[in-house]
């Protein structure tokens, strides 16, 4: 993450940055891609720490996993977040890095 023009050492799923600090959170081939290494438990409080420095969306890309198929517990963790008052969408890109990998997971605070 930049502050000022340089990179701040950080690691989820404790971000040292305030909430709503920024207005559009990406991660691009971390999360879900290595569901084999962190369980669920990381990906959802993960989830929700992107979510909290978010003052507008988080975008996930792409929820799925190594072997191109969607993260298992994907609809899990979108209720869980739901419960919290982070909103979901899973939308399709026109990006295709890797084949398979073609949708965004996007996340909305309701209090934006």
């Amino acid at each position: 993450m930049l502050r000022g023009g340089g990179y701040v050492p950080a690691l989820l799923p404790n971000l040292p940055f305030a909430d709503k600090q920024f207005d559009l959170v990406l991660s691009g081939h971390f999360l879900f891609i290595y569901d084999d290494r962190f369980d669920y438990a990381f990906h959802l409080a993960a989830a929700r720490e992107l979510a909290r420095v978010s003052a507008g969306e988080v975008r996930l890309f792409p929820p799925a996993g190594m072997n191109r198929k969607p993260y298992p517990q994907l609809e899990q963790l979108r209720r869980e977040l739901k419960q919290d008052g982070i909103e979901s969408e899973v939308i399709r890109s026109n990006f295709e890095f890797v084949q398979g990998w073609n949708q965004i997971l996007v996340l909305h605070s309701k209090s934006r």
